[in-house]
């Protein structure tokens, strides 16, 4: 199977942890061990290891290793059982839930978001745009771009309530026939209208721009054929 190196190290971790082999608190293999057994480079580790660090799934305690966290997170909860569960039923009302609350998330982050939080998203930003050429990894930096997002907004209610639905629905492939170069791009060209929006502590302009992205999402889901898909052109979004 032709997958991401990000999705490769969530399905291994959820493996050990379906079979027992790997409990709460218990070290995982070394990182030497891990990349050798998945034949996929540190650097890429690393970044899977980022994921299910950010959303709970892992502790990384320096000098120490890497640990199955004792206390995962909603987001944990459901990014490692997602495979195994009907998404038909939920997608939608995930959805509906993320377009009502996420683009006031935003705005939030735009008026309480610090420099630390700013520094995040610039870096995922550039992660983003890096990876373009290979949706896993694209989408994995995603998902921690609007977790950053949630942190910025300063409310821990909303925060745990969009990280257990971005598990439910979040980035995800177009179809066959859509160019996903284009898609990615695309969704790319979105983001970075979200960072600076943020940056320029414009609430108006990151919810606007969050629901441009959101709307996006939904459209692949509903219609993953319709040629409006690809109309959105970044900065072309009025008020």
């Amino acid at each position: 199977m032709n997958s991401s190196p990000v999705s490769r190290i969530i399905d291994h971790v959820r493996s050990l942890i379906d079979s027992g082999e790997l409990r709460p608190g218990d070290r995982l293999p070394t990182e030497r061990e891990l990349a050798n057994n998945l034949r996929i480079s540190r650097a890429s580790l690393r970044r899977g290891f980022d994921l299910l660090s950010a959303v709970g799934v892992i502790d990384r305690c320096h000098g120490r290793g890497t640990f199955a966290s004792s206390r995962p997170s909603a987001l944990a909860v459901n990014l490692l059982s997602i495979s195994n569960i009907g998404l038909g039923s939920y997608e939608d009302h995930a959805l509906e839930a993320r377009l009502a609350l996420e683009p006031n998330i935003a705005g939030l982050a735009a008026l309480r978001g610090n420099r630390e939080h700013l520094t995040e998203l610039a870096e995922l930003l550039a992660e983003i745009y890096k990876a373009i050429n290979s949706s896993g990894e694209h989408h994995g930096h995603i998902i921690l771009f609007h977790g950053v997002i949630a942190n910025a907004a300063g409310n821990p209610v909303l925060t745990a309530f969009i990280e257990a639905t971005i598990a439910v629905v979040g980035p995800r492939d177009p179809s066959p026939n859509v160019d996903n170069g284009q898609y990615l791009r695309t969704i790319a060209a979105i983001h970075r209208e979200i960072y600076f929006a943020i940056r320029s502590r414009d609430p108006q302009k990151a919810a606007r721009s969050m629901r441009d992205y959101l709307n996006l999402v939904r459209t692949t889901i509903s219609s993953p054929r319709d040629a409006e898909l690809f109309r959105f052109k970044a900065g072309s979004n009025k008020s």
